[in-house]
């Protein structure tokens, strides 16, 4: 047979076997689809449910000092339903202690000059930030605050005979320029990198370690590769199969992320979320699809390459569970706005990927920077793929007789060569 009929007939084989795996249907398939939606959808609906529980708390306002200062301010707080006056007479030491005891929120201390002006006067807030309820009042009395403080010079200012355009200088008038189409990039720009580079990790890892260490633990591997092909087709097969269902799980989540993004923004957004319109460029949709395949094919080739030296999978796991982790780095990098895709970055895999794909959403393509990224991460698969057909080759890699690990495996054809290297410069 033709070598690529052959390595077709293998790659069939692998898919039809994946598919009757639980673990893997689960992890490459049903999870994009379903997991993080909803894991998503749940954290948003956690925060919104303990955002509204901490607004219907009550804080317990004391006030302290100079109380007769401000005659206004005690009561306005005993009018205000979302603050209560604890109507009992503390000293500043005093006060203090019962904001630490958790007896009070927020404490007002009035610190003004016997002489000064009644627009001298000051307040000291004293609040405790590791305390939803204190941090919350504090926000709350910073706006009663704001607003006596306005009626006061409206006060004032009518009884001087000053009109209002006088003293207030300017206005502030708010005008949103952004489109809700660019609003809605902005947020999946944010979310789509983020989650598809870890679904794609995900993704590849079942596959990658059920077919290399999987099948040493069952003891198929050294019958596998004795099959009427080379051993080039049969790794090729399999590395086209595990980059599939990377591949396919990755689509699979940009899928369900978009259809259900409305849905899961809804907890935290609200009625702002009307104004959204989550739509992606086609050109931006295609270099999605290039991006996750670019991912796929990268982290095909290095967890087949990290788990195909362990002895069964729960050792696979872990020796691709670091790979998984450098995911890491690339995500958080990412987050920074100010971040963008130049040729110096565009040099660094993942993060050059995932700077494309943020930049494409938000509609910014900048085609030889995009070249480039595409050229730099098809390089780093070639290499992997070099790496892997040299080790493949070698008879100590099929028999297993490297400890199990990719290092130990290096540290011996290192030695080996310098041994052979040595005792070819003794004969001479």
């Amino acid at each position: 047979m033709p070598r690529l009929r052959e390595i077709w007939v293998l790659y069939r084989r692998e898919l039809r076997i994946a598919l009757r795996e639980k673990n893997i249907v689960i992890t490459s398939i049903l999870i994009p689809i379903f997991m993080y939606p909803t894991l998503l959808w749940l954290t948003f609906t956690g925060i919104s449910f303990v955002q509204g529980q901490i607004e219907q708390l009550v804080p317990r306002v004391a006030v302290t000092g100079d109380r007769g200062r401000l005659e206004r301010l005690e009561p306005a707080i005993s009018r205000s339903e979302d603050l209560e006056l604890v109507d009992r007479p503390l000293s500043p030491s005093s006060g203090i202690d019962a904001l630490r005891r958790g007896q009070i929120d927020v404490l007002i201390e009035v610190v003004s000059n016997e002489n000064a002006r009644w627009t001298d006067a000051g307040l000291r807030l004293h609040y405790d930030t590791s305390r939803d309820r204190s941090a919350s009042g504090r926000r709350r009395v910073e706006s009663l605050v704001d607003r006596l403080r306005g009626e006061r010079l409206d006060e004032e200012a009518s009884r001087l005979g000053v009109p209002t355009s006088a003293w207030q200088v300017f206005t502030t008038d708010e005008c949103n320029v952004a489109s809700g189409r660019e609003m809605g990039a902005r947020v999946l720009s944010a979310l789509l990198p983020f989650i598809l580079a870890i679904i794609v990790a995900l993704a590849t890892m079942g596959p990658a370690v059920d077919s290399t260490a999987g099948e040493r633990e069952r003891s198929t591997w050294e019958t596998t590769m004795t099959l009427g092909t080379s051993r080039m087709n049969i790794v090729t097969a399999k590395y086209l199969y595990v980059a599939t269902m990377a591949t396919l799980g990755g689509l699979l989540n940009v899928s369900a992320m978009m259809l259900s993004v409305r849905a899961l923004l809804r907890p935290v957004a609200g009625e702002e979320l009307e104004t959204l319109q989550f739509r992606v460029a086609p050109l931006a949709f295609v270099l999605l699809v290039v991006g996750t395949t670019l991912l796929a094919l990268f982290l095909a080739a290095g967890m087949m390459l990290l788990a195909a030296f362990a002895r069964n999978f729960r050792e696979g796991q872990s020796m691709v569970v670091p790979l998984y982790l450098l995911i890491v780095i690339p995500l958080l990098a990412i987050q920074d706005p100010q971040l963008m895709l130049t040729p110096q970055l565009a040099l660094v895999p993942v993060v050059n990927v995932l700077l494309m794909l943020r930049d494409a959403i938000n509609g910014q393509i900048d085609v030889p920077l995009i070249g480039l990224t595409l050229v730099v991460q098809l390089f780093v698969v070639a290499g992997c793929l070099w790496l892997a057909s040299t080790i493949v080759r070698l008879e100590d890699f099929i028999v297993g007789s490297y400890g199990g690990n990719l290092f130990r495996f290096v540290r011996g054809r290192w030695a080996s060569s310098r041994g052979t290297h040595d005792s070819e410069a003794g004969r001479d």
